[in-house]
This record gives structure tokens, sequence and C-alpha cells, in this order.
């Protein structure tokens, strides 16, 4: 199909004060699609399962019912729990001074400078953004904006604004292929297989902004991944150990709790989710551990492929 045959990156020129609704899906994002061709899917097909192969996975196969809707926790499920970190964070880091410097007179830059001014004037521990009026240079000015992101960064301290510039500097990284986000060898292959096989609904559940998912999955080491991903929740819909929030991701979805699959690597969300009904597995990637409580709960795998759907 056309979207096998496609690798879509998201380009964020959303206004960072749009607000977005606890599910958002790739087709309704306000964004611009930069699409270009990908490898042949049978070529994509055949390296992930080449991966797959290689991976250190359980001989136990967990056969479950076959539900309509598979929600997948990230960090720790699909993705390393280090990728972020490790790749993403410093490469933030190390280029938001170019790419401030490089796009200054664009429009989204601007807008974000501007509201980066405004919070500083409003706090008074926060370096001040120089502006014209006062009679500043163009270095003047650009330097008074990197420290003030820089003391961001120092006291750790989360804005909007700051969101926002971090994505557009992590999305140019991906446009020049520096990054692509990290994916266990067997998670591309099956949401393929889920989606297009078995035709069940993948949802994604993480605590990062649904936009920044669909970061995360626009540009990974398999292509694009956004075509398998039928809508995305954050924190917005509630807290991932509440199981009220799990309630509401069913209903979103228009499925019976009993209908939907949870995958995350994290016992408490696990816990939440089963007592609203959803059938949990917990995955077991990297060096996480679990407790014989835990593991007396709840099926436990180490590859998405060790799930076999039946009817």
């Amino acid at each position: 199909t056309k979207l096998l045959s496609a690798n879509v990156y998201v380009c964020l020129c959303v206004h960072h004060y749009q607000s977005h609704s606890s599910k958002i899906s790739a087709q309704s994002l306000s964004a611009l699609l930069f699409v270009r061709n990908s490898p042949n899917p049978s070529t994509y097909l055949s390296s992930c399962v080449s991966l797959s192969s290689s991976s250190q996975i359980s001989d136990t196969m967990i056969r479950i019912k076959r539900p309509k809707a598979i929600v997948l926790d990230i960090e720790g499920t699909t993705t390393s729990a280090t990728y972020y970190p490790s790749a993403v964070a410093p490469y933030i880091r190390n280029n938001i001074e170019n790419y401030l410097k490089a796009h200054w007179a664009e429009e989204h830059v601007q807008s974000i400078v501007k509201d980066l001014r405004i919070q500083a004037a409003q706090n008074q521990e926060m370096p001040k953004i120089l502006d014209r009026s006062q009679g500043a240079t163009l270095y003047e000015i650009q330097k008074s904006c990197l420290n003030h992101i820089e003391y961001l960064f120092r006291t750790n301290t989360t804005t909007i604004a700051l969101l926002y510039f971090q994505m557009y500097v992590w999305l140019d990284g991906q446009m020049k292929g520096v990054l692509k986000t990290h994916i266990f060898p067997d998670v591309a292959e099956m949401m393929y297989k889920w989606k297009f096989e078995d035709h069940i609904a993948i949802y994604i559940y993480s605590s990062a902004r649904a936009d920044v998912q669909m970061l995360m999955f626009a540009c990974t080491e398999y292509g694009s991944l956004l075509h398998l991903i039928d809508g995305h929740f954050d924190s917005k819909i509630g807290a991932k150990t509440a199981f009220d929030t799990y309630n509401r991701i069913a209903q979103a979805i228009q499925q019976p709790p009993t209908n939907v699959v949870f995958l995350t690597d994290d016992a408490k969300e696990a816990r939440s989710a089963k007592t609203c009904g959803f059938k949990v597995l917990l995955v077991k990637r990297e060096r996480k551990t679990y407790s014989p409580i835990e593991v007396a709960q709840f099926d436990v795998v180490n590859s998405f492929d060790k799930i076999k759907f039946v009817d």
C-alpha cells in the first residue's frame, strides 16, 4: 500500500499555545507532512525478522484472546528507557545554539522567543531576554536568549515555549538523519502484523505529550511507524497509575475494557489497567526485574513476538 512505501515525517508547525485533546491522531494533527520513499515493504519486514531472531527472547508463547485494540507504553516497552536521556537530550543541548541562530528569522522561532521573553519578564529570578527597543544588537539578543534557555536547563524548569523549542531541534536532528528513535527489533514487525494482518487497532499511551510521541514514532530505526498507530494518549487523559484513566481510554476508543490489551513494563500501571478490566502483559526489557508477586499477577514477555492472539 501507499502507507507502506512512504516514510512520514511530522514537521511540528503548530503554534505552541494550541491545545490538544487527550487523543490525537496523526491525521488530525495540524502539521506539515514531509513524505519520502522508504525501503520496499518486503525489505523492511525481512530486516525486522532478521534483527528479531538475534534477540534474547523467552521460549514461552503467551496465548490470549484476540483483542480489538492494543495499548502500548513507550519507555521500556517499545523503546529503550535510555534512548531519550542518552541520545536526544544531549543532541538538543549541543545543538540548540546553532538551531537558534540558523532559524532566528523564522516565524516559529520568533514566536517562541517572544514567549520566553514574556515569561522572563514575569519572573525576577530568570535572566532577561533583550530586544531591539533596548538598543541591543542581534548578537546581544541571541546571547541573552541562550542565557535564559541555559538557566531553564540548569534549574530543570519546564515551560511550554522551551518544550516546543526542544522539539524543533529534535525534529531538525531527525530531518538531518542524525536522530532515529530506538525501537526494540520485535516491535515494528509485530505492530505491522497486528495492524494489517490481525486488524487490531493500536494506540500509544505515555506520560510524554502526544505530539512528542508522534515525533518519536515519525522517525525510527525502521522508518516512520505513524501509519501503524490509531491514536495517542498522554497524561491529559489521566495518571497512568489510576484505574479510572483506563476506563477513559476504553471509552475514547469505544471498546469495552475486556477487548483491550495493555503492554507495559511498569507493574503499577499494569495493576491499574487490570483493575479496570484490561488484559495486561508485563514487558521485560533490558535489565528490568519483577518481584515474585508481580510475576504471579501477570504474564511476562520479553518480546512482542511471544504473544499469540487466538480466536
